[in-house]
């Protein structure tokens, strides 16, 4: 609206001065022209007066009641008391009483209803009386008013143009400075405010544009900092997490978000703004402590740790901020650890014990014949080969963990290679009745490998097959060339791999199934498909698994066709 311009309320402001101080002077000048308009119109009667008086004395007048009329006017010339001019004469009865010999009196007289202006000379018995309307009198000074009503307009045209122009010259920039103001409260970029003249304005102009470099710099530093910030909590293997003291989140990484979102699914709770109960309750408790809280959560299977500290800001606690970290991998990896050890032990201790006991045997006599000595001998040959093959097994896999495995690629006929394989486990495949098939691709005749080391891969992948495959089931050996790459994938019908141990199945020192590795006649050490994998790796491909429990096993590698 326009009284929402200062202007234009000092605009009204002074207009109404200027009203009222017009009006009291309008009000005064009308009283000084209204009395000046009678004494002119007394004057100019009593002149009148005078001069008809005069005629009358040289006898150029009509006596006894003769009424002469006049523009403006109407004199009467009377010798003595005149009924025409009761109405008249009634009205100076008192002044002429007052009168001793002769004179002159005015007087304001109504007759008819109309106010009239008289003047009367009375000189003996003649009585010379003019008068006049006192509006008519006033009419002719009626003009005089016109002129400060005139300037009065002129002055006004004038204020409200000043004030059109000052309120534009002064709200063009104003309204300038509120856009661009608007703009920096929505955080938009804002240009420079444009510098028109070299006066106050200019100057607020020249100190906004000062104003608005400096934010943008800070803002710029800021939008920096924040941006590192959350590249840096985003890119943290940890959760991250920080909820003001009523449990509101208002910084939170996508592993937090993932964290949240199990918690929540158990908790029945929506939405990743705020805690579930549980974890309000740890929230509660470390505000309340104010110390660093460290607790151990099972959610949706896997393990976590939560460590959640007070966050504070000049010596007040604003907050929490809490680490959520996923363990479950550590927790696997202990009881791997736990269970290699269990297992290298068991493997060592048996063998051992059998060459203790078969080398007393042989020390103290209890074989006594040479073919006795030598059964003894190769068994505790045979167990010192086994012994041999798990420290061969522990050493190729620190090599390949540590990069200084060399392979020995060169091009291979993969027929030949195949066929080799199948030889090598006839034997076990027959005795099990498991039938053992082997396709290969026309295309896939030639490959680059390390013959002993991918031997070394499809040995453990295959006995593991075997081992885990009832009589009457199958395996079949498929390998085709896909684009620059040979895909070797081995199918089984075997018992298959539980779900929950498929994400760690090519981790050292695993054993799936634990209860059906003890029940089988050769147990491994859990250093098989660990090896094998590192293999694959480092020949530049790729190993994977597929299981279905009590329906089979398929193994799939793929490795580079070429040097």
């Amino acid at each position: 609206m326009i009284w929402r311009h200062r202007v234009w309320k000092i605009w009204l402001v002074t207009l109404s001065i200027f009203i009222v101080v017009f009006a009291v002077f309008s009000y005064f000048l009308t009283l000084q022209a209204n009395n000046q308009a009678l004494e002119d119109a007394n004057e100019q009667l009593t002149v009148y007066v005078e001069g008809m008086h005069n005629l009358y004395l040289n006898g150029d007048w009509p006596l006894d009641g003769y009424e002469l009329s006049y523009p403006n006017q109407t004199t009467i010339m009377i010798s003595g008391p005149s009924t025409a001019a009761a109405d008249i004469l009634s009205e100076f009865n008192q002044s002429i009483d007052v009168m001793q010999d002769s004179g002159t009196i005015a007087e304001q007289i109504v007759i008819h209803n109309q106010e009239m202006l008289a003047v009367a000379m009375i000189e003996s018995e003649l009585v010379v009386v003019a008068y006049q309307p006192i509006a008519m009198a006033i009419e002719a000074y009626r003009s005089v008013l016109w002129s400060p009503i005139t300037v009065f307009t002129i002055v006004l045209l004038a204020i409200t143009l000043l004030a059109y122009l000052l309120n534009r010259s002064i709200s063009r920039p104003l309204q300038h400075f509120r856009k661009l103001a608007l703009e920096m409260a929505t955080g938009e970029t804002v240009t420079k405010m444009p510098i028109e003249a070299h006066d106050e304005f200019g100057e607020l102009s020249m100190a906004f544009n000062r104003m608005v470099r400096q934010l943008n710099n800070r803002i710029s530093g800021l939008l920096h900092e924040k941006h590192i910030l959350h590249s840096v909590i985003g890119s943290m293997r940890d959760g991250v997490m920080t909820m003001n003291l009523d449990g509101d989140i208002f910084l939170i990484n996508d592993q937090a978000k993932r964290f949240l979102a199990d918690a929540n699914f158990e908790s029945n709770h929506n939405g990743l703004d705020r805690l579930p109960e549980k974890l309000n309750e740890y929230l509660a408790l470390t505000i309340s402590e104010q110390t660093v809280k460290v607790y151990s959560l099972i959610i949706q299977g896997r393990n976590w740790e939560l460590v959640m500290a007070p966050l504070y800001e000049d010596q007040r606690i604003r907050g929490v901020v809490s680490i959520v970290r996923d363990t479950t991998e550590q927790y696997q990896l202990n009881q791997l650890r736990e269970s290699f050890i269990a297992n290298v032990s068991h493997e060592l201790r048996t063998p051992i014990a059998l060459m203790q006991g078969y080398s007393e045997a042989i020390v103290d006599g209890v074989a006594e014949t040479i073919n006795d000595q030598r059964e003894l001998a190769a068994i505790i040959r045979d167990e010192s080969l086994r012994m041999g093959r798990l420290v061969n097994d522990l050493l190729n896999l620190a090599k390949m963990k540590s990069g200084q495995l060399q392979l020995d690629v060169k091009q291979h006929d993969v027929t030949k290679f195949l066929n080799r394989i199948k030889r090598k486990f006839l034997g076990m495949v027959t005795d099990k009745a498991i039938t053992f098939k082997i396709s290969l691709d026309p295309d896939a005749c030639e490959g680059y490998f390390d013959y002993d080391r991918l031997e070394q891969v499809l040995t453990n992948l295959i006995d593991n097959g075997i081992r885990h495959t009832a009589s009457g089931g199958s395996l079949r050996l498929k390998v085709i060339n896909s684009k620059r790459f040979l895909e070797f994938k081995l199918s089984d019908t075997g018992s298959g791999i539980p779900e929950q141990d498929l994400p760690f199945i090519f981790e050292r020192f695993y054993m799936a199934d634990k209860s059906r590795a003890k029940n089988s006649n050769k147990k491994g050490t859990g250093l098989g498909l660990a090896i094998a994998k590192q293999i694959v790796n480092a020949h530049g491909g790729e190993i994977t698994v597929q299981s279905i429990l009590s329906k089979g096993t398929t193994f799939k590698f793929t490795i580079p066709n070429e040097v």
